[in-house]
């Protein structure tokens, strides 16, 4: 298969979370790289990168990846070595995420999470594991509904789970402790996340519910590589077919959560304040051909 196949099987994948599909394409640049008889040449690059961010436009770990494949090139550095070496360092964030979450889960609660995403997976896992007995209600998750995936991966692994539909959550929102999500991205305008956080986070904290984001910071973009957030609309055959004359279905995946909607942001580096992220993002260097791209 050719890796322009392999992108668009990617551009095609809206089940799998980001830190997932930015591995399958990080296994993709390396495949390219290996099957390459002379080292690959800037024009290359910037094609196989202007593909890939083509393929998921709004995915934070992507941008950032591509980014920093630029900055590696640029530095002449060894890109085979290169991406060896990110794969692996995603796989320590995410353990080091992990461990934040754990730390914020007591026996006792009862947990609510939205969307599937693979670093609360192996974080309810992990807490589960260690002893900590809670209760984990998880959102069906429409159009697409990938929470039912993640309910049936909780349950297999023995944890007490309840599948719920999207809004029935306000009903029993009081019941929770502490409700934890994922992101696509985080920017200084907020969290961008799967259709409905914003409204979860502006019940948590109606009821003071400690709501936190957990991500890795391979997320987090700078101004450079972002862009202002505005709803894309997405296939309305998904939420009804056919389609009634005169019909119109609005059917969004994503909407962006303001930071300080936010108990913290829990990273690798520690849980971080709006301040924290300014900062973080103030250190990010851009490469000379993201511009080119």
């Amino acid at each position: 298969m050719s890796w322009e196949a392999k992108i668009d099987e990617i551009a095609n994948d809206n089940l799998s979370g980001s830190e997932i599909i930015t591995r399958k394409a990080a296994d993709l640049i390396l495949n390219v790289l290996k099957n390459l008889s002379d080292p690959i040449g800037e024009d290359e690059l910037l094609s196989l990168g202007k593909r890939l961010i083509e393929a998921k436009p709004d995915m934070a770990p992507l941008k950032n990846m591509v980014n920093n494949l630029f900055l590696a090139y640029e530095q002449r550095e060894d890109l085979i070595n290169w991406i060896k070496g990110f794969i692996k360092e995603g796989s320590q964030k995410v353990k080091m995420v992990t461990e934040k979450g754990v730390n914020l889960i007591k026996s006792g609660m009862t947990v609510m999470t939205h969307s599937a995403s693979s670093t609360l997976s192996f974080t309810f896992i992990t807490a589960f594991q260690k002893g900590i007995k809670f209760k984990l209600f998880i959102t069906e998750s429409r159009p697409k509904q990938e929470g039912i995936a993640m309910a049936k991966k909780m349950a297999s692994a023995g944890i007490p789970v309840t599948l719920i539909t999207d809004c029935s959550i306000f009903a029993l929102m009081e019941k929770c402790n502490i409700f934890l999500v994922g992101a696509d991205s985080v920017t200084l305008d907020g969290v961008i996340n799967k259709a409905g956080t914003k409204g979860y986070a502006l019940f948590a904290n109606y009821y003071k519910i400690p709501f936190y984001c957990l991500t890795t910071t391979s997320k987090i973009l700078p101004e450079a590589l972002s862009q202002p957030f505005s709803i894309r609309e997405e296939d309305p055959t998904e939420i009804l077919s056919p389609l009634p004359k005169g019909f119109h279905v609005l059917n969004f995946y994503f909407d962006i959560t303001p930071l300080n909607w936010f108990s913290g942001i829990a990273t690798e580096d520690g849980i971080l304040s709006k301040d924290d992220l300014r900062i973080y993002i103030s250190k990010q260097k851009i490469s000379d051909l993201w511009e080119k791209r």
